[in-house]
């Protein structure tokens, strides 16, 4: 669910933002967003307690350009594809 977010923020700071995002082909708050979780996931860990697996640069670039539909099977999904794909 999305919701809205007002923030204080230097103009200097917002206008380098807003030509980062362009630059990186995407909105101002799909960037903030993608920082937040990143910012997020350095701070969380497993149920565990051990500190999550570092993602790669490239992970960490795609994370959040997509959302999957509720429901979804990840596991089933990647299986049905592996059995289309190599019969």
């Amino acid at each position: 669910m999305q919701t809205k977010l007002t923030l204080s923020v230097d103009k200097d700071l917002v206008e380098q933002a807003k030509k980062l995002a362009y630059k990186k082909g995407t909105s101002l708050s799909k960037l903030f967003q993608k920082l937040l979780v990143r910012e997020i996931q350095d701070e969380s860990s497993s149920d565990s307690g051990e500190p999550l697996p570092e993602l790669s640069d490239k992970l960490k670039r795609l994370y959040g350009s997509m959302e999957l539909p509720k429901g979804l099977d990840e596991k089933e999904a990647r299986e049905d594809y592996l059995l289309k794909k190599h019969g």
